[in-house]
């Protein structure tokens, strides 16, 4: 099944079993490009790295968009503000993956960023998880794995 008809299904299995997510789920274009690593969002449109999205099993197809969803439902890209904008994404994605995994949407992909404790410790928000996040960050910090979506501020660019 080509790759586009695998996130068409994911967002048709969003809009049976999860109904709201599943409705910005069919309100957001989406896109392949390898132009990130694994997928992103600015908010209005979302795009996939084929190459990344290709193995990945039908639960963690429909996690995935679910989770870029959940980035806009939780105006990740507006609450930014002056914050570093990878560390606000992880901040955010360590949210959206512990709401996707807590209320069983998907399959969580292994990699991503998933933390109970560091969920609860910075009391269940992208704001008080960024505030623990250290300020440098050795990792590629592109999301959630990181699968989410680098920068949020508005540009079509990182995940």
């Amino acid at each position: 099944m080509d790759l586009m008809k695998r996130l068409s299904k994911a967002k048709t299995s969003l809009i049976l079993e999860h109904p709201f997510i599943g409705s910005v789920a069919l309100n957001m274009p989406m896109s392949l490009s390898d132009e990130v690593p694994t997928a992103a969002t600015n908010g209005k449109r979302v795009l996939y790295n084929p190459d990344f999205i290709e193995p990945l099993t039908d639960e963690e197809l429909k996690f995935l968009v679910a989770h870029e969803c959940l980035h806009p439902m939780l105006e990740h890209n507006y609450r930014r503000g002056t914050r570093d904008p990878k560390k606000w994404n992880k901040a955010a994605d360590y949210v959206i993956n512990q709401l996707l995994v807590d209320e069983g949407i998907g399959k969580f992909i292994e990699g991503g960023c998933l933390d109970k404790n560091i969920y609860t410790n910075g009391g269940g928000t992208s704001d008080g998880i960024y505030n623990l996040l250290p300020d440098s960050d050795d990792g590629d910090g592109d999301g959630s794995g990181d699968h989410g979506d680098g920068d949020d501020g508005g540009d079509d660019g990182g995940d």
